[in-house]
């Protein structure tokens, strides 16, 4: 089970995969995550039975009775993978209520290695298994899957 503050963030009713939708939780407003592993019904629910993941967004703390503002930007670049990565978030607030949001921005491109190619893992690659790069695809295949399968493209990750 997943939550996010507090409420579930996958259901097995709409998907069957366990992680489908932790991938959307925006990782730069995490604070912590609490890991419960094992059966957890008794904290969870009868859903917890393989344990529990919650993730504890930022929550800002003001004290006085004035109100009270601060802000955060952060950005950073990665020159392997030309990838940028930029936050700003706010909060205002003041004793014992707070208003608080942010915005997350990423753009990632393909991993470059020491003589310009680009590195593209086996299981994103489009076309036939024999075409570049799907070789190693294909005589996995033909190890554990039927020969009429040989010739098929991989499916869909």
């Amino acid at each position: 089970m997943h939550l996010v503050d507090g409420m579930r963030l996958n259901n097995a009713f709409f998907r069957n995969a366990p992680n489908q939708y932790l991938g959307l939780v925006d990782a730069y407003m995490t604070d912590k995550m609490e890991i419960v592993r094992g059966s957890a019904p008794s904290l969870y629910g009868a859903d917890a039975m393989g344990g529990v993941v919650q993730v504890l967004s930022t929550e800002p703390d003001f004290s006085g009775s004035d109100w009270q503002g601060e802000g955060r930007i952060y950005g950073s670049f990665n020159s392997v993978d030309s990838s940028f990565v930029a936050r700003a978030e706010a909060a205002t607030g003041r004793d014992g209520s707070a208003l608080s949001g942010g915005l997350t921005y990423q753009d990632h491109s393909d991993r470059k290695v020491g003589g310009g190619g680009k590195v593209n893992p086996a299981h994103t690659r489009s076309g036939p298994p024999t075409s570049n790069g799907g070789r190693r695809w294909a005589q996995a295949r033909k190890s554990c899957c039927p020969p009429s399968t040989w010739n098929n493209p991989p499916p869909p990750c």
